[in-house]
């Protein structure tokens, strides 16, 4: 899966909390992506990422030494209803 553009394309993320363990990597890279709870573990389970986000979050991602962050899927304008075909594991990037 190729990194985003940043400027067309959203992501969509699934985070796994039950992974995480409070290295707040994610946040460094996109804090308006992934907010942290009180004890600075990941504090959502799934988002749409919008365009201009969409390069930090990435960053966010792969920055995760847990790998506790899956991109799900990049969702381009052209796709009305986007298919979330990673989840499980084929080629979705976690970070």
């Amino acid at each position: 899966m190729r990194r985003p553009d940043g400027e067309t394309e959203s992501l969509r993320i699934h985070a796994h909390p039950g992974i995480c363990e409070g290295w707040g990597e994610c946040h460094r890279w996109a804090p308006d992506v992934y907010p942290l709870d009180e004890d600075g573990y990941i504090d959502i389970q799934r988002i749409e990422v919008p365009p201009e986000l969409a390069v930090r979050a990435w960053g966010g991602a792969e920055a995760c030494p847990a790998r506790a962050i899956t991109i799900v899927e990049i969702v381009t304008p052209a796709e009305d209803e986007p298919h979330e075909h990673a989840a499980s594991g084929s080629g979705a990037t976690s970070g």
